[in-house]
């Protein structure tokens, strides 16, 4: 009867469920595979561009944006939307497919899940919401490998401006000599909202005070196209609430989201899994799902799965490396010897910096730890967000819905110190001491309790921060490849995080640049040390009792006012040890599976205009096509591939 019920209640929304719905048309003009960041945004523009042409967009996982049939304090999808509620978002596997990774050889052979979103918005429903556009350089770089100047920090910027729709209003006006938007860089009448925190997080302003006075310069606006320094985050979130493809394109009537009604002619299908492209010759012309049945494509196909699944999806149709598809049995339609190689990821190293605790800081940890309150706050947000109509208010609002972002770079001086610098190539050493371009990027934000977290009795949690040190322009390159024939098995995923010399040198550096920063009077004033528990392992709960406080007191006292438990950074050995043991962790921004090439480069799957060489009617479209390691958040990108590659889909019409 339930199921019954969720039919009825997609189809009159206009999103059908599953394979079997009868009244679902066979053929379509372009059949869009996957409703993540990228295919959700593609599926709007194609839609909107001509009435008359048809659009299929079909996506494995649920109807994240559904408001019916349930009561509204147990609707999973309406806080999805809910910036607070991020951790309990992401831990859900029914909107993450929660992959594991392949063991990580320089890493002690640990095992690491990595998220990536399921449903309609993929990714963008489950990230961290930050709008990162990154350094311009970088899309020079990419627009000069894909000889497309769609793609470069001009052009491509000004694409990034009219997709966008930033709101600089709401900031805290004491809040305003950290933030000045310089709006020549920003768009305010595109599709894809984003804002500046209207309720900081406790410390963000202090963190950036410690990185000033640490020597890393302010930026009044982290989306300048200039990433070096630190300032607040702009943040996907609209009316108080999440930012995804989906809220933003793909609503029907009493969904959600608070963006754009989808259009009639685009028809979307959740839990509906598609098991290969179909071929006549060298031509798509259409996909097999789940159950057997087949869509046809009167004009294109274009898979925008994400860089795992797309790689994934091309492998399994017969277009990859010709012996290893021969291997499975997998009939060959071509041979496209780098379909799943290249991938490139950021790294994450997670540190944790402990508030004094005389502060009474109000972070998200101790907000967790009463139950009656936080059901107190959703009602409010729901109550005030009210499907969309109103805007979110709250305490919902503020954990997760602010950070600060600070990028750093490492001066030629120190690089010179290095043994990994003096083997790198001419080319490589270039690339580093552009003066533009940042090492890594410090993602300040709340530490949090993590779902199921029990605190031991008779014991009082700390009040801490978190960072997310971010590796931005790593020289480890992994691959996705398919562990058999069965389109139901997950592919095996291989960063090769560590694999090259100078991302372990970075990561060391980055770490001891991290407590420099907290060791500024302005951030030691307000934090009393720093755990290092490592990337896979639970946030710290440090005051156990009262003799592990005062040993940490004591310890503070002997180091300058500030401690550091799990690590000994005097030592470069024992932090690379540490690294490898637990620091180092998955970045969730891969890319470069399906690397974007111009004519004659060896190492390209598909061209700037996303189609794939070798076949005909087929093109991938989302983050697996980018062939550079972008210093951003890859949301921007995302939204970015699938607007160049519509209007390229359009102009071929």
């Amino acid at each position: 009867m339930k199921n019954l019920l969720f039919l009825l209640l997609c189809t009159i929304s206009g999103i059908a469920a599953g394979p079997d719905l009868p009244h679902l048309r066979e053929d379509y003009d372009y059949i869009i595979i996957g409703a993540g960041t990228a295919g959700g945004y593609l599926a709007h523009r194609l839609s909107t561009a001509d009435s008359k042409k048809s659009v299929l967009l079909l996506e494995t996982g649920p109807n994240t944006l559904s408001s019916g049939g349930i009561n509204e304090m147990e609707n999973p999808n309406l806080f999805s939307l809910v910036p607070g509620n991020f951790v309990e978002n992401v831990a859900q596997s029914r909107t993450n497919y929660l992959y594991t990774i392949a063991p990580q050889a320089e890493l002690e052979n640990r095992v690491l899940t990595y998220h990536r979103g399921k449903g309609l918005g993929g990714t963008s429903t489950i990230n961290y919401m930050a709008w990162v556009k990154g350094y311009k350089g970088d899309y020079d770089e990419w627009a000069h490998i894909a000889d497309d100047a769609e793609f470069s920090g001009t052009e491509g910027w000004e694409r990034i401006k009219q997709l966008e729709s930033f709101d600089p209003t709401g900031l805290p006006a004491s809040y305003s000599r950290y933030a000045v938007p310089d709006l020549s860089n920003h768009g305010n009448s595109g599709t894809i909202h984003n804002s500046l925190p209207k309720n900081p997080i406790p410390g963000l302003a202090t963190f950036i005070d410690g990185c000033i006075e640490a020597g890393i310069p302010k930026s009044l606006d982290i989306n300048s196209g200039k990433n070096i320094g630190v300032g607040i985050a702009q943040m996907a979130i609209f009316k108080g609430a999440r930012v995804s493809s989906a809220t933003q394109c793909l609503n029907s009537e009493g969904d959600l989201g608070a963006g754009l009604r989808k259009q009639s002619n685009l028809h979307i299908k959740v839990e509906t899994k598609v098991e290969r492209v179909i071929f006549e010759g060298l031509k798509a012309v259409g996909v097999q799902v789940v159950g057997g049945r087949i869509y046809r494509a009167k004009r294109e196909v274009i898979i925008s799965a994400g860089f795992i699944d797309s790689p994934k999806l091309l492998l399994l149709s017969g277009i990859g490396p010709k012996e290893d598809l021969e291997i499975l049995n997998i009939k060959v339609v071509s041979d496209s010897p780098n379909v799943g190689k290249n991938m490139l990821d950021h790294s994450t190293i997670l540190l944790d910096p402990i508030f004094k605790q005389d502060l009474q800081v109000p972070t998200s940890n101790s907000f967790w730890q009463e139950p009656d309150h936080v059901l107190w706050e959703k009602y409010k947000w729901a109550h005030s967000y009210n499907s969309g109509a109103g805007e979110g208010m709250g305490e919902m609002t503020r954990f997760g819905g602010s950070s600060a972002i600070a990028f750093i770079k490492f001066t030629p001086e120190e690089r010179e110190q290095w043994p990994e610098w003096e083997a790198l190539t001419t080319e490589e050493r270039a690339r580093f001491l552009d003066p533009d371009r940042p090492d890594t990027e410090i993602f300040y934000f709340l530490g949090y309790r993590p779902p199921g977290k029990v605190i031991p009795m008779g014991s009082e949690q700390n009040s801490y921060a978190r960072l997310f040190l971010l590796q931005q322009n790593n020289l480890s390159r992994g691959s996705i490849s398919l562990k058999s024939a069965d389109p139901a098995e997950q592919p095996l995923i291989d960063p090769r995080y560590f694999s090259h010399p100078y991302d372990v040198r970075i990561a060391v550096e980055a770490v001891k640049a991290a407590v420099k920063i907290f060791k500024t009077k302005a951030l030691s004033a307000c934090f009393v040390g720093m755990e290092f528990v490592g990337a896979t392992e639970d946030p710290p709960f440090i005051r156990d009792c009262p003799e592990r406080e005062e040993k940490n007191h004591e310890k503070g006292k002997l180091t300058g006012g500030f401690y550091t438990n799990g690590i000994d950074l005097t030592d470069d050995a024992e932090i690379e040890k540490w690294l490898r043991k637990k620091g180092l962790g998955q970045g969730y921004h891969g890319m470069g599976t399906c690397r974007m090439g111009a004519a004659g480069d060896p190492l390209r799957v598909v061209d700037s205009g996303g189609r794939v060489v070798g076949v005909e009617g087929l093109r991938v479209a989302d983050t697996s096509v980018i062939p550079v390691v972008m210093n951003n958040h890859p949301q921007v990108s995302a939204y970015l591939v699938a607007d160049v590659i519509a209007d390229s889909i359009l102009r071929d019409v």
